[in-house]
């Protein structure tokens, strides 16, 4: 977990933090697990105007809300607070007062800046995406020269309101072709060509990438460094944000789902430019995939049903209903007709879901979408729907909760691997990457233990 802090004075404006008339000294301490907390020891944003001018508080028992609050510290840096809210505030019978407040967001630049300006640039850091890529600093050609890749850069995404590359430099050292091992830095950079507020972008783009990067990984990786600049403004404006999901990872996979080496800077952008295509349920899907790949503490029960939830999702998405909607119509209504009266709308709305395809065919086309490797990773297929259907029906209803937590397990895991081949195959990747997939150290062990356990 990393720690930041600031010293300085506050307030809820620019323009009201240079009156000095209310504004409060606090120390606001940010770590990347639980966001920004402002500790103001004596004083009170929240209150202090409203008992100024009317003597009562507007806020009640609720905590006051504020879009942004302003801050600069004794350094002289411009700070803001986005999406304050006051958790705790206090006020003696001698006027003294005090409060707390929390936010996920925290600015910080040298030169004050307007945080609902619109954000053209954004540029960060992604955990591990150095040890992924492998670049070196210079690179032998066909024709026996050198080419320094210092500056070079990779094509991600491009799109009419967009355009996303990968950014490479090397540590500052006196090498020299030959010595091709200097340390490689990578930085996303994404340029908009209008402009888009900040949580928009960090909601759309930035998380699709790193939703991109925890699927080539196998792990979701933390944002580090993270920089925007403003429409505008030439300054570039540090972007603090908490994420609960992500730990530390000392190092990366030695065989990652998808390995740099098997796709190319070529094959990289394709794989984007299919990963940013993906809309309404496959999107959903996938995100719900690299999610599950993040640092969650929960039991294994909700772990197995979030797992369940993703591959059904994935198989449902995007799907026609069964029969068109005059043949179905022609179906039904003979057993519409023989209803009572009272209950004809609830037997109509029980028949439509004869529209969408049982749970269990849409177990049998996972298998059957993911051949050759699901057969290996569960020969005996039979045996595992029939016990997948029975966790699926039991954890949704709450039943059986001393289930076996090794079988637990094996389905939590089994599931994950079966939605990653399908996926991979409808982002078009050829059977060569996945093979290499099959062979992975993304949960090899797990992989193992549910191949023996299905033999």
């Amino acid at each position: 977990m990393q720690t930041t802090e600031w010293d300085g004075q506050w307030d809820i404006s620019w323009h009201a933090l240079e009156e000095k008339t209310f504004r409060c000294r606090g120390t606001c301490r940010f770590s990347t697990t639980d966001g920004a907390c402002l500790e103001i020891p004596s004083g009170n944003l929240s209150i202090s105007r409203s008992l100024s001018a009317t003597g009562s508080s507007p806020h009640g028992l609720s905590g006051a809300h504020y879009n942004y609050l302003f801050g600069r510290s004794d350094d002289g840096t411009h700070l803001v607070l986005c999406d304050a809210l006051s958790i705790k505030s206090s006020i003696s019978l001698s006027s003294k007062s005090s409060e707390m407040l929390s936010a996920p967001i925290v600015l910080a630049a040298h030169n004050r800046f307007e945080p609902e300006a619109p954000v053209t640039s954004v540029r960060f850091e992604v955990q591990r995406l150095n040890d992924w890529m492998r670049f070196n600093r210079f690179e032998l050609m066909g024709d026996g020269t050198y080419h320094d890749n210092r500056g070079a850069a990779v094509k991600l995404f491009e799109s009419p309101i967009m355009r996303a590359q990968i950014l490479l430099d090397f540590d500052n050292s006196n090498f020299s072709p030959g010595k091709t091992t200097a340390k490689s830095h990578c930085q996303v950079n994404i340029n908009y060509s209008s402009g888009m507020p900040l949580e928009e972008i960090w909601q759309g783009s930035i998380w699709r990438i790193r939703s991109l990067f925890a699927f080539c990984f196998g792990f979701y990786p933390a944002i580090s460094r993270a920089q925007i600049q403003y429409r505008h403004d030439e300054q570039w404006v540090n972007v603090y944000r908490s994420s609960a999901n992500t730990i530390e990872q000392p190092r990366l996979l030695n065989l990652p789902p998808l390995a740099f080496s098997s796709l190319g800077s070529y094959g990289l952008a394709a794989l984007a430019d299919n990963w940013f295509q993906l809309s309404g349920d496959k999107h959903h899907a996938a995100n719900m995939l690299t999610s599950l790949l993040g640092a969650w503490n929960m039991p294994i029960d909700l772990k197995l049903l979030s797992a369940t939830t993703m591959l059904e999702a994935l198989m449902r998405a995007d799907r026609a209903d069964i029969y068109d909607k005059e043949t179905f119509a022609q179906l039904i209504k003979p057993m519409i007709n023989a209803a009572d009266e009272q209950i004809k709308d609830r037997v109509n709305g029980l028949l439509g879901l004869l529209q969408k395809p049982s749970y269990s065919q849409l177990l049998n086309e996972a298998y059957e979408e993911s051949l050759p490797w699901s057969s290996r990773l569960i020969p005996n297929w039979k045996r595992f729907k029939e016990e997948q259907h029975a966790l699926r029906t039991n954890g949704a209803h709450g039943k059986n909760g001393s289930a076996d937590p090794h079988l637990q397990i094996n389905h939590y895991n089994a599931q994950i691997v079966i939605a990653y081949i399908i996926l991979m195959k409808r982002l078009g990747l050829p059977k060569e990457v996945i093979d290499q997939f099959e062979n992975s150290s993304f949960l090899n062990a797990a992989r193992w233990r549910i191949s023996q356990c299905y033999a």
